[in-house]
């Protein structure tokens, strides 16, 4: 999505939230003048079309079912990381192909991801300006900068609000056949889960869920349908479910001792 697309969603998202698009920009300068000296770190965007590009690419949210979501299943195609995410995916020994985040996670994964190659797309808005000058000289591989706002040298706006549909929007920037969502638990009505990200966390969710339906370059799936098809259960019908199901199945496939999805 381009910025001036993207910009009047940018502009709803934080008059509901109440924050600052100034502070948003003095963190994005400040991040840009960071990467100023790492111009051999910065990934080319070319790179990130082909990782994208008429790829099937699953995009991993630190949602509560993610753990469950990924046992006995080994995922081929191109791997995008929601911050949090990538710690849970890694340690289930999946490797992202692509991080991005605010850095309000486990860095200290990310750093160890990004040293063995993952691109780390590091988001810099209003809050996180600590976190910015602490962790960013501490990445060692290629990187990219993103803001919420106006992009500027170095710092990248695809669009997307919170880590998770910062991904899809990603994808669909550099247009990815299809982007398959695992652990987005919109639809989570446990109540221990709600009282633990508090109404804030929920607000954001809400909005990522919501901008997402801008997305209109690629298709976008839910895991948990897409296995239920794999499985032979019923659901509601997907589009183009034949070519879709195809290509899930061979992106991946659960091992010999596992064969239900969660």
């Amino acid at each position: 999505m381009q910025f001036d697309v993207w910009e009047n969603y940018y502009k709803a998202v934080i008059q509901s939230m109440g924050y600052d698009r100034d502070r948003d920009e003095i963190v994005a300068h400040q991040l840009s003048n960071l990467l100023e000296d790492r111009e051999d770190q910065l990934v080319p965007l070319d790179r990130l079309r082909d990782l994208l590009e008429k790829k099937h690419v699953f995009v991993f949210g630190d949602g509560p079912s993610l753990e469950d979501d990924i046992k006995g299943f080994d995922f081929r195609s191109t791997k995008v990381a929601a911050d949090g995410a990538a710690s849970k995916i890694m340690d289930a020994g999946i490797m992202p192909d692509i991080i991005v985040t605010d850095l309000d996670g486990k860095v200290e994964d990310q750093v160890e991801a990004n040293r063995n190659g993952a691109i780390v797309i590091i988001h810099a808005h209003g809050d996180n300006q600590d976190l910015v000058k602490r962790w960013v000289p501490q990445f060692e591989g290629p990187i990219l900068g993103s803001p919420p706002s106006t992009p500027i040298d170095r710092v990248h706006d695809f669009g997307g609000f919170t880590d998770g549909d910062r991904c899809a929007f990603l994808c669909d920037h550099f247009d990815a056949a299809s982007i398959i969502l695992v652990a987005f638990n919109f639809d989570d009505t446990d109540q221990e889960y709600l009282k633990r990200i508090g109404p804030t966390k929920l607000k954001k969710l809400t909005w990522g869920g919501m901008i997402l339906a801008a997305l209109e370059d690629s298709e976008i799936f839910f895991f948990e349908d897409l296995v239920e098809v794999f499985h032979g259960d019923e659901v509601m019908p997907l589009t183009e479910a034949d070519g879709i199901v195809e290509d899930f199945v061979s992106a991946f496939s659960p091992t010999p001792d596992d064969d239900t999805a969660s």
